[in-house]
């Protein structure tokens, strides 16, 4: 594979792994504000799912006026949920893409839900809501790209397989050393052996226009 192609791949796979480690911090830090609030700790961590954090909180807020405990179990049971949903993104994301579309939808609502917070008034940390906006507004602008990104190596990988059949065609009938290990297995194909030193690569179709790939380089 030309190294032109090769960085390419390394970049697109970059821009993937970004916006999944973003949904993994975004739990971490999301559950680190629940524990606090639930605490009653002023502690506030400014990338973190807004609507996990302000459930919990006003759910406590008006269970105390009600001496009720109705409505902080209400608020942990949304956080949860939100929080689920964003770790199975994360999960799911690695074999099936269109996960991102599921976390992009969640972080627009929870970006929007910031907003509105914020111009109400109750938005935790001060002047932090301004960078906890921009991390939002960044994590949507990641997994736009993931999105893209996956489109792309989609078609790489379409290109990779028609240039690899179609040499496949033109070696001679008995060459002397095989052009490539191509066989199937797992459910996909493999392109050269794994573990043997050398570049090879895993392809998977999940849908006509979605594909798992691994990448491997010697």
């Amino acid at each position: 594979m030309q190294d032109k192609i090769k960085n390419r791949i390394i970049k697109l796979n970059t821009n993937i792994l970004r916006a999944r480690f973003n949904l993994m911090f975004m739990v971490i830090l999301s559950a680190i504000n629940i524990m606090t609030i639930l605490s009653g700790k002023e502690l506030f961590m400014p990338f973190s799912s807004s609507v996990s954090s302000y459930a919990t909180y006003f759910g406590i807020q008006i269970s105390s006026s009600q001496n009720s405990n109705t409505f902080t179990i209400l608020g942990i049971v949304i956080a949860a949920l939100i929080l689920g949903a964003i770790l199975l993104c994360y999960l799911k994301s690695k074999n099936n893409p269109m996960f991102f579309f599921v976390s992009l939808g969640i972080i627009i609502v929870d970006t929007i839900v910031l907003l509105i917070v914020s111009l109400a008034g109750y938005a935790f940390g001060g002047s932090l809501f301004i960078v906890d906006i921009i991390v939002h507004l960044m994590t949507i602008i990641f997994l736009i790209g993931a999105i893209k990104s996956n489109n792309e190596l989609n078609g790489l990988i379409k290109d990779f397989e028609e240039t690899v059949n179609s040499t496949e065609e033109e070696i001679p009938e008995e060459p002397s050393v095989p052009f490539i290990d191509k066989y199937e297995d797992d459910g996909g194909t493999y392109f050269g052996k794994p573990n043997n030193g050398t570049d090879w690569c895993y392809i998977k179709k999940i849908t006509n226009n979605w594909y798992y790939y691994e990448l491997h380089w010697a």
